[in-house]
């Protein structure tokens, strides 16, 4: 395994692990439009433990499997709000909790189902 930088013609650019010219192991990709991905690779696919920065503020910590979120994650929005979802093969299940932490009172937690 090897480490290297690699550069799309879109734009996109990977820095990180490579195993016979795939990204393997610990690697962070930006793309083109501001998103970054910082995280497990497997077969140049997002697989295991990652953090997704999307280019509004917002960041989703959790798994992923075959490039697709996968069990449970929290996504940070940046307005100070939480969700902890749940997804399989890339599609989130029906329930989800969102956490508002605000001045007034420590922690609300809705059930949205």
């Amino acid at each position: 395994m090897g480490q290297g930088i690699y550069y799309y013609n879109n734009g996109d650019k990977y820095e990180g692990e490579w195993k016979k010219g795939k990204r393997e192991g610990k690697g962070i990709m930006y793309y083109n439009n501001g998103d970054k991905y910082d995280g497990d690779w497997k077969n140049s696919e997002k697989d295991g433990k990652g953090i997704m920065y999307y280019n509004n503020g917002d960041r989703f910590e959790g798994e992923w499997k075959n490039d697709k979120k996968e069990g449970e994650g929290i996504l940070y929005h940046s307005n100070g709000e939480k969700e902890i979802e749940n997804y399989l093969n890339g599609e989130k299940t029906k329930k989800k909790e969102i956490i508002v932490e605000n001045q007034e009172t420590a922690l609300n937690i809705l059930n949205i189902i």
